[in-house]
């Protein structure tokens, strides 16, 4: 029974990476399609955002 407790426990934390890495993709993926969209040249009030829009990705590298 340890054995297979230990087997789900491993598949629930591999499912969560594939969890998180599909969010990353698809956060991604809205970042370049608002780029394209024209949403990225909106000037926002705080510089933060900007800074951190463009580390994430958001043009579409």
């Amino acid at each position: 029974m340890q054995k297979q407790s230990s087997k789900f426990r491993e598949e629930i934390a591999r499912l969560q990476e594939q969890l998180k890495h599909a969010k990353t993709r698809r956060a991604k993926r809205i970042g370049r399609l608002a780029l394209r969209a024209g949403i990225g040249r909106l000037k926002s009030m705080e510089p933060t955002f900007n800074a951190d829009f463009h580390w994430h990705g958001g043009l579409g590298q």
